[in-house]
């Protein structure tokens, strides 16, 4: 009988990964905040034109068109972000063994595609998370999982995540579109305040959501970095591969 031995993953420290995701994450606070501002102003402007009051032409053409540039930004500012949150996420997930976790339900890889499949990407990158989060707990000493405490605000970012991606595939697109037939004059003030008054909302839960992210990958990639050390690894550096018994081979 022999017996084979697999060798677990060393870990790879995702810090400078995580430290690059929290900076694009502040840039994209900043961006809606600007949106916002620009928001406000419009709805101010729209109700001062609804109340007869005369605003220049130029004036409301000019908040319409930076309003649509802050718009595109904010979907540059997603496209740039969410390459390396998958690819940390990848790289903190493959960690997991190396840091004692055993009994996974996802592999680092489904940890990624799961987000690309229709009906499951609502559940499953959110449970993915969850098994990060357990599997970085520097005091959960056990191997496995499954009672392991997990943190409410993961809960609230995918909530909160969910609702302004389908927010933002209505109303968002919708939005742009009336952008355009206002600055061509083409649309009436009172879709505009209606929109405007959505695209506000919208704004101030996507803050909300980016800074619960900030939050959860600060704290996955500090519990990491403190268990990796627990384990005799140096910090931000690899804690060398183990073997672990696999199965019987006759």
């Amino acid at each position: 009988m022999v017996k084979r031995l697999d060798v677990i993953p060393h870990f790879k420290s995702g810090h400078k990964f995580a430290q690059f995701i929290i900076i694009l994450l502040w840039g994209s606070i900043i961006i809606s905040a600007i949106a916002l501002g620009f928001d406000v102003f419009q709805i101010i402007l729209l109700y001062k034109i609804k109340a007869g009051e005369a605003i220049k032409e130029a004036t409301a053409i000019a908040n319409d068109s930076r309003i649509l540039v802050f718009e595109v930004l904010r979907g540059l500012i997603f496209l740039i972000t969410i390459i390396p949150f998958l690819m940390w996420l990848y790289r903190v997930h493959r960690n997991l063994p190396a840091l004692g976790a055993t009994n996974l339900k996802f592999s680092p890889g489904w940890v990624v595609g799961y987000f690309f499949i229709p009906i499951l990407n609502i559940s499953r990158p959110y449970e993915a998370v969850k098994e990060i989060w357990k599997g970085s707990d520097p005091d959960w000493s056990f191997s496995s999982l499954e009672k392991a405490p997990v943190s409410h605000l993961i809960g609230f970012w995918w909530a909160i995540f969910l609702f302004s991606g389908v927010m933002n595939y209505t109303v968002g697109k919708d939005y742009i579109d009336i952008l355009i037939k206002a600055i061509k004059a083409t649309e009436t003030i009172s879709s505009l305040l209606v929109t405007s008054w959505f695209m506000g909302g919208l704004l101030v839960i996507e803050i909300i959501d980016a800074v619960l992210a900030i939050n959860i990958v600060r704290k996955i990639d500090r519990r990491q970095e403190k268990k990796n050390l627990q384990k005799g690894g140096i910090r931000g550096h690899p804690l060398k591969g183990t073997c672990q018994e696999k199965k019987t081979i006759p």
